[in-house]
C-alpha cells in the first residue's frame, strides 16, 4: 500500500512540476531566451527569439515586431543593455533599438548587423561586435563613429 501511495505521490509531483513549467513558458513570447536585464524601476526585460518581454513580478507584457513607433523592428533579439542613463538598448537582426517610456526608437537603415554583444562605451556611445569587428555607435544618431 505504501508503494502505491509513494508512486501516486511522485506521479502527482511530476504532473504539478510539468504544469508549472508550462505555465511559466506560456507567459513569455518564446522559451528561447537570449538575454535578461533589470532596469532602474525593477522591471525584468527578457529578450527572446519572438520579441521582448517585460516582467514586473506578476505580469508579463510582450512587445513584438510590426509597423510604427510602438513596435520592434525585428522579433529575433540578441543582447539587452540598460545604460548609465537608464535607457534600455537591444540588438537584433535589424540593428539597434532603444526603448523609451512609450516607444521604440530605431533607425530606418543601418549599415551594420549587431550580434549578441552590446556594451556602453561612454555616455554618448555604445560598442558592439559585428562581422566587421568592434563598432562604436553614437547613441543619438545610431551611426558608427
Amino acid at each position: 500500500m505504501k508503494k502505491i501511495q509513494l508512486a501516486f505521490f511522485f506521479f502527482f509531483l511530476g504532473t504539478v512540476c510539468a504544469f508549472a513549467q508550462r505555465e511559466y513558458h506560456n507567459k513569455l513570447s518564446s522559451n528561447n531566451v537570449s538575454a535578461i536585464t533589470e532596469d532602474r524601476q525593477g522591471f525584468l526585460w527578457i529578450a527572446t527569439s519572438h520579441g521582448l518581454n517585460r516582467f514586473d513580478g506578476n505580469t508579463y507584457i510582450s512587445f513584438s515586431a510590426g509597423e510604427g513607433q510602438t513596435a520592434l523592428p525585428n522579433d529575433n533579439l540578441g543582447n539587452l543593455l540598460v545604460d548609465s542613463q537608464g535607457h534600455l538598448w537591444m540588438s537584433s537582426e535589424s540593428g539597434l533599438s532603444e526603448r523609451t517610456p512609450q516607444t521604440f526608437r530605431h533607425p530606418e537603415n543601418t549599415s551594420f548587423v549587431l550580434y549578441n554583444t552590446l556594451y556602453e562605451w561612454s555616455d554618448r556611445e555604445l560598442v558592439s561586435l559585428t562581422r566587421q569587428g568592434l563598432v562604436l555607435i553614437d547613441k543619438q544618431t545610431f551611426r558608427e563613429t
